[in-house]
């Protein structure tokens, strides 16, 4: 897969500094640094969310491409950043792309491909900036773990959940003659930490097998549920 993460949005303005005090004041999100001006056009400004970052730009100089961005659209989003997986990573996609007919265009600082940017015509209406990925950064929210753990966690709780609703229905714990009457609700926790496809898996299908033979059966039973009404508690929370 070309693309091993998503690296960071990309937000065009006509001055960075309101955006950038804003983001302070209404989300809590500091500043991690600013460039003024390069080669490309851009001013930018990158904003700490988690383990990543959001990335603000204004136009640097007359001929600078996001006149004509913002001209055309106002401001607001720009494009999306995507990382390839470092330099060799850059190559193999910037290789790709010209294999298929995509109208790239490479980015060059000291003589040397930095980036490349595929249109919006290429790819669906929206602009990406292909990178080798930018620096990583504590952010200001400690419990944010990022898109990867996403990407890892909810295909394959997903696919659980299914899987057991199958096996109930082919072992008999749901009817097969009420499939068409019922709706199911999957609340599914996920630890922070959980990065092993096979077991989220399985401890998600085992779950749910448990959780339809139980709903099955009728239990929990109201009684018991009364019982215990002033200890709310889950794997995350636990009232003191």
């Amino acid at each position: 897969m070309l693309i091993k993460r998503i690296d960071h949005p990309i937000i065009c303005v006509r001055d960075r500094k309101p955006m950038v005090a804003a983001f302070k004041r209404v989300l809590e999100l500091e500043p991690l640094h600013a460039r003024d001006g390069d080669e490309w056009g851009f001013s930018n400004a990158e904003i700490a969310v988690g383990d990543g970052l959001i990335g603000v730009v204004e136009p640097a100089g007359a001929d600078s491409q996001l006149h004509r961005f913002l001209a055309a659209h106002g401001e607001g989003f720009y494009a999306m950043a995507v990382d390839v997986g470092g330099d060799e990573g850059l190559k193999a996609a910037g290789a790709h792309l010209a294999a298929i007919g995509a109208p790239i265009r490479e980015a060059k600082r000291d003589g040397v491909t930095r980036l490349l940017w595929l249109p919006p015509r290429a790819a669906c209406g929206v602009l990406y900036q292909v990178t080798p990925g930018m620096e990583q950064h504590p952010g200001t929210n400690p419990l944010y773990k990022g898109v990867t753990e996403y990407v890892v966690a909810v295909p394959d709780a997903q696919a659980a959940v299914a899987q057991g609703v199958l096996d109930a229905v082919a072992d008999g714990t749901i009817p097969q003659g009420e499939v068409d009457d019922l709706g199911l609700i999957a609340a599914v926790w996920v630890d922070w930490a959980a990065n092993d496809e096979e077991r989220i898996f399985a401890n998600n299908l085992e779950a749910t097998r448990a959780a339809l033979a139980s709903a099955a059966e009728g239990r929990p039973r109201l009684e018991e549920l009364l019982a215990i009404r002033g200890e709310p508690q889950n794997p995350f929370f636990r009232r003191a």
